[in-house]
């Protein structure tokens, strides 16, 4: 019998199949909507990842925090879809610079860290404008965390 979970993880898997055949036979374009494939490119995006954290859950078991993380990552990659930054080559890497950190950062090891942090450094171009090149600050810090526990007991060694 299918749990609740399984059931949301095939509508995931099947609405992103629905979607890409619609987008495949051009039937926004047929029903004279336009959409950019990077719109559509997110809200897939969205949809994988809310699967992905279904089917590999943090634990033995899926619970509530893969639920939840799956519901955010769908709602990230709609607002995405929607407020589409059509401008500027420097704003369209800047925004993709933080999120591709964003995205290493909930890679790293532990719970809720990496979540808030990957919610900072990829909510950046939001707080800070996705003129300024300011939000790589976040991005900078995020990546220099490793290096700094990396290099931190080398540092220690050296003052004996």
């Amino acid at each position: 019998m299918k749990t609740r979970v399984d059931i949301l993880r095939n509508v995931y898997g099947a609405a992103l199949t629905v979607l890409g055949v619609l987008w495949i036979t051009s039937v926004p374009q047929y029903l004279q909507i336009t959409v950019v494939t990077a719109e559509v490119i997110g809200v897939m995006l969205g949809l994988a990842v809310a699967a992905a954290f279904l089917r590999h859950p943090y634990r033995a078991k899926t619970g509530l925090l893969e639920l939840a993380l799956g519901a955010v990552a769908v709602g990230c990659w709609l607002w995405m879809a929607l407020h589409y930054i059509d401008g500027p080559w420097s704003s369209v890497a800047l925004v993709t610079s933080t999120a591709v950190v964003a995205g290493w950062v909930l890679t790293r090891k532990g719970r809720l860290l990496p979540f808030v942090g990957a919610l900072i450094v990829g909510s950046a171009t939001l707080w800070v404008g996705a003129q300024s090149w300011w939000a790589l600050a976040p991005s900078a810090v995020a990546l220099s965390v490793p290096l700094w526990k990396r290099w931190r007991p080398s540092l220690n060694n050296d003052r004996d």
